[in-house]
């Protein structure tokens, strides 16, 4: 992995490279909005990513998910799909996962397995 300086100028070899986390700060909330079929996350107010699924009946579709390239690289995505299946199991919901993203977010998290329709 590369990772350039502002300045277009590369790190060098021996650096010290951090994770890019949010803040101490920083906001995030995750909020389901039905009408338009999706879960949003907020950082600090501003919309940095989007969950959409189906719903019917007790089941719920997770379509696909995504998070604003300027947010990219703090866990968000991450950090999205694990609120969005604690809000899935806090309504006594089941879940098909059709968005690659959440279907590996789940593989690696066993605790959330039962919530899978096979």
């Amino acid at each position: 992995m590369h990772l350039s300086r502002p300045s277009g100028r590369a790190w060098p070899s021996t650096s010290v490279r951090a994770a890019i986390v949010p803040r101490m700060t920083e906001t995030i909330e995750t909020r389901d909005r039905p009408e338009k079929s999706r879960y949003e996350l907020l950082l600090d107010g501003r919309l940095a990513g989007v969950a959409t699924y189906e719903l019917a009946g007790d089941a719920i579709t997770l379509v696909h998910t995504q998070v604003a390239k300027s947010f990219g690289g703090r866990g968000l995505g991450s950090r999205l799909a694990r609120d969005v299946l604690d809000d899935i199991r806090a309504r006594g919901l089941r879940v098909r996962v059709d968005c690659r993203f959440m279907a590996a977010y789940v593989r690696s998290h066993p605790d959330y397995q039962d919530l899978v329709i096979p």
